[in-house]
């Protein structure tokens, strides 16, 4: 909570929390904190009456497994159709309990019990899956861009898949090397 407190002032630009816990998300939105990335996927009633009294956007993430087997534990079967029935309960679930749908993002979790091959997949294939809401893709630093581009340095081959998922229909990136993914894009021109 310090950071935030530090940081939420000197910036002008929304800042994210990525939590799974509510009280995390509260005090974070208490010091200013604009948007709650659940990487839970909303699964929590807790995070989801929290989210709806506050009125922030909130990023719906989809995970396979757990934190502790969506490295060894892979998504098995159709990838979209799997994605687009997690996203429509949890849509569903989240407009029932009064969160307002303009206020909710949708982050196929790649990496998280997903192939190089599912993520290749989910980022060519977004409109299949996000239901007319914004799409979040994280590709940042993660270990299938060396499948996807072996031997290129991560913060290009980053930038390489956000501009892939940019033309696919992503309208939120999640990066770290922002100067390199921005280069990219401007090759483009979005």
């Amino acid at each position: 909570m310090p950071v935030i407190r530090d940081l939420i002032p000197s910036v002008d630009v929304p800042v994210s929390i990525d939590t799974m816990k509510p009280a995390v998300a509260e005090a974070a939105v208490n010091l200013g904190v604009s948007i709650v990335n659940d990487e839970n996927g909303l699964k929590d009633d807790q995070m989801i009456s929290f989210v709806s009294s506050v009125q922030v956007p909130v990023v719906i993430m989809h995970m396979y497994g757990v934190p502790k087997t969506f490295r060894t534990d892979m998504m098995q079967g159709d990838v979209i159709q799997q994605l687009r029935d997690f996203f429509s309960d949890r849509v569903s679930i989240a407009e029932t309990a009064g969160i307002r749908r303009e206020n909710i993002i949708l982050d196929p979790g790649l990496g998280f019990g997903t192939t190089s091959e599912q993520c290749d997949e989910m980022i060519h294939r977004i409109p299949e899956y996000n239901l007319d809401l914004p799409v979040l893709i994280g590709p940042s630093r993660k270990r299938f861009l060396a499948d996807m581009f072996p031997g290129m340095d991560r913060d290009m081959a980053t930038a390489k898949v956000s501009r892939i998922s940019m033309r696919s229909g992503a309208d939120i990136l999640r990066v770290h090397n922002v100067g390199v993914v921005r280069d990219e894009l401007e090759r483009e021109r979005f």
